[in-house]
């Protein structure tokens, strides 16, 4: 019951930010749903956010497995191969070839179950 609850839970990332990403890479911003384990694809648009093994970092581009994309999170998250998304903070945008940080981007995992995390919690699953 809880792998399922957190598949669930993390089907669905909201990218936002009030910073330079949002006046660079607006088109980036948005819902993204889990289309493949560890893959997700920005809703109606043309983004993945997806971990490279090749940069071990989880990466936000146009080519889903690219290691060159235009976000990257080098952080200590876990790759794929756990159920937990990546970071939700520590996230660089590239400008050129260098990499700044916008400390307002976040990547969270949708809350729409809350419910269900509550009744976890209460049956100690």
């Amino acid at each position: 019951m809880l792998d399922f609850y957190l598949v669930f839970k993390f089907s669905s990332l909201v990218a936002k930010s009030c910073g330079a990403v949002s006046d660079l890479y607006g088109n980036m911003l948005g819902v993204y749903r889990m289309v493949h384990h560890g893959l997700y694809k920005l809703e109606g648009g043309e983004s993945y956010v997806y971990y490279s093994q090749k940069t071990n970092s989880w990466l936000i581009g146009c080519v889903a497995g690219h290691p060159y994309a235009w976000l990257r999170n080098c952080s200590s998250s876990p790759s794929p191969s756990t159920h937990s998304p990546p970071s939700l903070t520590g996230w660089q945008y590239r400008t050129g070839q260098d990499w700044l940080a916008d400390t307002t981007f976040r990547l969270e995992s949708c809350t729409e179950v809350e419910t269900l995390e509550k009744l976890l919690h209460q049956t100690g699953v």
